[in-house]
């Protein structure tokens, strides 16, 4: 049966909780070894995760202030090169990660049912809806809940 949206924002919510209960009992040099076969570590993914939110919420300005936007993708790879993603301090990720998801999620749940269906344009899914995304958001919370849980459980 597929998410409701209060479902996937409650889930969204929850992320930074969720993390935190993988990550903070794990020792800091398994938090930053490397992932196998040139993966990312646990350190990258939090990292990614907070970064992911920061462009969420960019986007969610952009399908709420304009008509049709066309947005920019994100490559996690150059940005944790550009950021030095592994040099980050997993606690302080951990905390920015918490203040990114908070405002990311009350905006949404702000966002009238009409915004939901609001479009723009994906440079690789072509047109989405809000809701579109937040789906996406919520996959992709999913899957690297999973990645730290082989990583670090």
């Amino acid at each position: 049966m597929p998410s409701s949206r209060d479902d996937r924002l409650t889930r969204m919510r929850q992320l930074p909780d969720r993390v935190a209960r993988i990550v903070d009992p794990a020792p800091l040099d398994a938090i930053r070894r490397a992932g196998a076969n040139g993966e990312w570590g646990a350190i990258e993914i939090l990292t990614h995760l907070r970064d992911w939110d920061e462009v969420n919420l960019d986007r969610l300005d952009h399908v709420l202030g304009e008509d049709r936007p066309t947005l920019e993708t994100f490559d996690g790879d150059l940005w944790a090169i550009e950021r030095d993603y592994h040099a980050q301090d997993p606690s302080r990720v951990l905390v920015s990660l918490r203040q990114h998801r908070r405002r990311l999620v009350d905006e949404l749940e702000a966002v009238p049912d009409a915004g939901w269906s609001r479009t723009a344009r994906h440079p690789e899914l072509g047109e989405v809806t809000l809701d579109d995304l937040v789906r996406r958001i919520d996959e992709h919370d999913q899957q690297h809940l999973q990645d730290l849980r082989d990583l670090l459980l």
